[in-house]
């Protein structure tokens, strides 16, 4: 009990006294600093200065968990200085040196267990791709991070084969997925062999009408039948006026569905249709459709395409089907969908 108070005592001290302290981030992931580069004092000192503000005594840092040992090491404002030297893990021995965190969390027995379910938690996947929307970097570097720490002799010894496999298909998932450059894909990796094969094995290709390759890849269905039902339940009850015609999968997405196949057991997942419009397959007919089949494309971040249906006077009569991302396959009009952001320079494409 006396051992449990003066844990209480010692992190509370941690919060009041010292620059580092609890913070109340996004989904309760992150232990921060009251000091970062967003603050109006960071200017007011110099690179050494603060990183030894930063830094947290030994006797304090000997209180922590594993987790939250992990937490500090991914909120550390000076992490992303692994990049400024010849390798990054001598970047991380550096950093080593000048942050008790990180130097107490390569010596916990249970270091490698804690950062393989760290780098697993969607939650850190689903912030970085909000972010990256609008060209912020912060979740995807800890992502980064994770997977230098993966690569640690200290934490790679420890795992066993069948979390490598699973950390290999995550790294994949999330370079797919948000397109995060994995520390995996680089000469040296302990994961690149593995990382590499499963790469392989996910990419494929396609061929446009004239023979064009456009690159896809193949995701499998990663949606349990409860995630399906959710994603299915909010967006036919956000979009009321669009009806669902099948359900939510990572099978396939809306480029793949309106240039490749229809089929309901399409298995390609396309990034980019742009052979199809540049290799003379189709041709572009204007702003509004000329007749049902067409190809309709939204110039959005990712582009968006659907099939026409029925065209009419106006771009808020045109009818269309398209699959939303990993949600289902709707019949809908223009506006009734997760796209139309205002005016946009809408594309209609013919085949030739």
């Amino acid at each position: 009990m006396m051992k449990n108070k003066l844990r209480i005592v010692l992190i509370l001290l941690l919060v009041l006294i010292t620059i580092p302290n609890v913070a109340n981030a996004k989904d309760n992931l992150d232990l921060g600093f009251s000091i970062t580069p967003d603050s109006t004092e960071w200017s007011n000192y110099n690179a050494y200065e603060l990183q030894e503000k930063l830094n947290i005594p030994r006797e304090q840092v000997d209180t922590l968990n594993t987790g939250e040992l992990l937490e500090l090491v991914l909120n550390y404002p000076f992490i992303g200085d692994v990049y400024a030297f010849n390798t990054v893990d001598d970047g991380l021995e550096t950093i080593r040196q000048r942050f008790e965190p990180l130097d107490e969390l390569l010596k916990r027995e249970d270091i490698s267990e804690v950062v393989y379910l760290k780098y697993l938690d969607n939650r850190y996947t689903d912030i970085a791709k909000k972010e990256l929307v609008n060209e912020e970097y912060e979740t995807s570097l800890k992502i980064n991070i994770l997977e230098i720490l993966l690569e640690k002799d200290e934490v790679y010894a420890q795992l066993t084969d069948s979390q490598i496999n699973q950390i290999v298909k995550k790294a994949v998932d999330i370079e797919n997925e948000i397109n995060i450059e994995s520390e995996f894909a680089q000469e040296g990796s302990e994961f690149k062999d593995n990382f590499d094969k499963e790469a392989l094995a996910r990419s494929a290709g396609v061929y446009t009408p004239r023979g064009s390759y456009v690159s896809v890849l193949v995701r499998g269905e990663q949606l349990s039948s409860g995630r399906k039902n959710q994603i299915n339940s909010h967006f036919d009850k956000t979009y009321p006026k669009a009806t669902r015609l099948r359900s939510a999968t990572t099978n396939y997405n809306c480029h793949s569905y309106a240039w490749y196949s229809t089929s309901s057991n399409n298995k390609y997942w396309m990034n980019d249709p742009s052979p199809y419009k540049t290799d003379g397959s189709y041709r572009n007919v204007g702003f509004l459709p000329t007749a049902s089949g067409q190809k309709l494309y939204y110039p959005v971040s990712g582009g968006h395409s659907a099939i026409v249906n029925s065209t009419g006077s106006s771009i808020w009569d045109v009818n269309m089907t398209s699959k939303w991302g990993e949600a289902g396959l709707y019949r809908h009009n223009y506006g009734n969908d997760p796209y139309s952001v205002g005016p946009l320079n809408i594309t209609n494409w013919k085949r030739n």
